[in-house]
């Protein structure tokens, strides 16, 4: 199988690939630039998008590839509804609060039209071409802590929609392969969300071979994270300049580790049957 990682800064688009099929994770590259990739790998339709949480940066372009391509079916994990924070990190108000929700309906709405939608709390995972692809996170915590009157942050929006992210996990040919969107492993005032990638770490409890590093490199794990993952590859969806102190807390576990900074480029990484890997650069079409 494929795992290609596009070029993109701040924003995702992972693409994987096996035996001439295909499928997403996140989607924010525009058609016009993706058009040509997938003409030249061979993407004619997908067998499923998944989207991790809802921010533009990750949900940007579904409706537009639902609408251009076959897609089988889109995963969605739905907008909390409750947040304090905007997905470009300035306060949240209620006419934000009311708008992301409108565009959200909105988009379930056009996948609805053109595809088959899937709540991601519906689902505890996706078996995909014999690959099982474990989903973490899959429902909104956001929303039942927002209306849990035992909780700190009952009624009160206060948190970010990364809080709300769901994480992607599997096993192929003997590697381990995490895509975790934008993971917060941060405290919280209710512990349900509090330190999400260290308690999914101990829950997987195993070595990474590939580590898509959480939120565009900011906050990707605590050092107790990063020991368990210590992965042999770690891509980082943003620019050089931003992404020093990834580079530092990954190097800190692992100063072998490999690391793609995808404003250098994107990569493909190619996991054999029997487990050899190779990675080579993405032919991109600007």
């Amino acid at each position: 199988m494929k795992i290609h990682f596009f070029p993109t800064v701040w924003t995702d688009t992972i693409l994987l690939e096996k035996d001439g099929r295909f499928g997403l994770i996140d989607a924010c590259i525009n058609m016009e630039k993706i058009g040509k990739y997938f003409a030249e790998v061979g993407v004619e339709k997908l067998d499923f998008i998944i989207l991790t949480h809802f921010h533009k940066d990750h949900y940007g372009s579904i409706a537009d590839m639902v609408k251009t391509y076959p897609v089988e079916q889109v995963i969605f994990k739905d907008f909390s509804g409750v947040v304090g924070w905007t997905s470009t990190g300035t306060r949240a108000d209620d006419a934000y609060r009311a708008d992301e929700t409108r565009i959200c309906n909105e988009l379930k709405k056009t996948v609805k039209e053109h595809s088959k939608l899937v709540m991601s709390d519906e689902v505890e995972g996706l078996l995909w071409m014999g690959i099982p692809l474990k989903f973490f996170y899959n429902t909104n915590i956001l929303k039942e802590i927002y209306e849990d009157e035992n909780s700190p942050w009952y009624n009160k929006c206060v948190t970010t929609e990364n809080r709300n992210n769901m994480a992607i996990f599997f096993e192929y040919a003997g590697r381990n392969v995490l895509l975790s969107g934008d993971i917060a492993d941060t405290a919280a005032d209710d512990e349900r969300v509090g330190f999400l990638n260290n308690k999914m770490a101990k829950s997987l409890n195993c070595k990474l071979d590939i580590y898509k590093v959480a939120h565009h490199g900011y906050g990707i794990g605590i050092e107790d994270t990063l020991k368990i993952y210590c992965p042999d590859y770690a891509v980082i969806t943003n620019k050089v300049e931003n992404s020093g102190a990834a580079v530092e807390q990954l190097t800190a576990v692992n100063p072998d580790m490999n690391i793609y900074i995808m404003s250098n480029g994107g990569k493909v990484f190619d996991i054999a049957s029997n487990g050899d890997m190779t990675v080579s650069d993405l032919q991109w079409y600007d």
